[in-house]
């Protein structure tokens, strides 16, 4: 008798999970938060290693910050991962304003030199839409003058992929054509969806 197996796919939205596939010390989980990284920044990450997702209080009363995902690349550059499964309410950029705030401050040493302060990434991956007025599902803001936008030195970088703003997967979708951060949002979006295109990522 041949035996029936049901398997139930996981929801990548949810924290645990989400964690799973980009933290595990293997080289499929070290391949996939590289890709995902790449992808978010517009880089090319070759090398990357997770830290403690613990970032320590830097005074007495400070508010604590626990990330999804704390990373270093290999040239210093730090990033910080988030999932928002939902919207709690958080005003949440504010709070990737301050995230950001708080990773750079935690890149440079005393002593070091200024031309070499590596870059600071906060990364969120949205299940929610923050800006309603822009249909665009990828954004990423950098310090900016509000008059003529010229930008400073891209040290401190914030980036949203807001999911429900992605584009609809057909039957004659090039996918191959897609850029990879809507690649890997669809992955997210649709990953525990037994109905969702197998070839999305």
């Amino acid at each position: 008798m041949k035996e029936n197996k049901t398997f139930r796919r996981l929801n990548p939205r949810l924290d645990p999970n989400f964690k799973a596939i980009f933290t595990q010390d293997t080289p499929d989980s070290r391949l996939a938060l590289k890709s995902f990284l790449s992808a978010m920044t517009g880089g090319n990450v070759s090398d990357v290693t997770v830290k403690e997702n613990q970032k320590a209080s830097q005074y007495e009363g400070q508010r604590g910050i626990l990330y999804d995902i704390n990373c270093v690349f290999a040239d210093g550059t730090k990033a910080q991962v988030e999932m928002q499964g939902y919207d709690k309410g958080l005003a949440y950029g504010r709070r990737s304003e301050y995230y950001a705030s708080r990773l750079v401050s935690s890149v440079a040493d005393v002593g070091d030199d200024w031309e070499n302060l590596p870059k600071a990434y906060q990364i969120s991956v949205l299940n929610l839409k923050y800006d309603e007025g822009n249909n665009d599902p990828l954004h990423h803001y950098v310090l900016a003058d509000v008059k003529d936008g010229a930008q400073l030195e891209g040290i401190i970088n914030v980036i949203f992929l807001e999911l429900p703003k992605l584009p609809e997967i057909k039957e004659d979708t090039d996918i191959e054509s897609l850029p990879s951060a809507v690649k890997w949002g669809k992955f997210i979006q649709e990953a525990d969806n037994p109905a969702s295109l197998s070839g999305s990522q």
